[in-house]
């Protein structure tokens, strides 16, 4: 397998990608920075959306997953 295919393939997980967006959120908001240039991951949409997709995420285990990965630690 090739470094591009592996790249696509880890980023179209979509529970990757969003935890990858709620590290940016979450570290502006612990920042709290008014000049820094990622202050659009502060807007009340943002947190909606981010809020929304890892619901999803939850959800989507939840329902189909569950019953198929069996975890341990």
């Amino acid at each position: 397998m090739e470094i591009p295919e592996t790249i696509i393939r880890l980023f179209s997980y979509f529970t990757i990608f969003t935890n990858i967006m709620l590290a940016p959120y979450f570290t502006m908001s612990y920042i709290n920075s008014k000049k820094n240039p990622l202050n659009i991951f502060l807007s009340d949409g943002a947190l909606t959306a981010l809020t929304t997709f890892i619901l999803i995420v939850g959800l989507v285990y939840q329902i189909s997953l569950r019953h198929i990965l069996n975890p341990t630690v």
